[in-house]
């Protein structure tokens, strides 16, 4: 189980599919923003309050599942 994600996450650039699901994550780094070719973002069951601002800007994101996170 990890607690957090490193900022290095952000030099994946030919990701397409990141599941974090099942641990116990308080934050995501800024620099998930930088995964220009994300197409999908699982971050359900953790411990986020809230989501980087930088989600905003991901063109190809298409699925973002955020359910059951709990402080």
């Amino acid at each position: 189980m990890i607690t957090e994600v490193p900022s290095e996450i952000g030099k994946l650039k030919r990701l397409r599919k990141l599941s974090l699901n099942g641990n116990r994550i308080r934050t995501l780094p800024p620099e998930v923003g930088r995964l220009e070719m994300l197409e999908e973002l699982i971050v359900s069951e953790n411990q986020l309050d809230e989501m980087p601002h930088t989600l905003a800007t991901m063109a190809m994101l298409r699925i973002l599942k955020v359910i059951n996170n709990l402080y």
